[in-house]
């Protein structure tokens, strides 16, 4: 049987294969990352503290009606949408990395 890189030619090797599963999980991972980007980009901070004094970080982002869009920041509770006004103009929410 002849080699190629010391691979037998007709066998698979899982470990160089990505399942379809994987490959959507990486897509929506590379989504999340430039979303998140994007807003940072636009102003909004990655970690705050909100939300009765629990930390959140940002995670994704939210689109709206009239092309508009808002943060989605994961506490450990759960996710909840903020706006950058909010976020800013709030007397409870804590910026604590930009």
């Amino acid at each position: 049987m002849p080699l190629l890189h010391n691979i037998p030619w007709g066998k698979e090797i899982p470990t160089l294969r990505m399942s379809k599963m994987q490959g959507e999980r990486n897509r929506e991972k590379n989504m999340n990352n430039n979303a998140v980007d994007f807003l940072r980009k636009k102003g909004y901070p990655y970690k705050i503290k909100g939300n009765d004094g629990y930390i959140a970080y940002l995670v994704g982002i939210e689109p709206l009606a009239d092309h508009d869009y808002a943060g989605i920041y994961r506490y450990p509770g759960g996710e909840c949408v903020h706006f950058l006004e909010e976020i800013r103009e709030c007397k409870t929410y804590e910026i604590i990395e930009q």
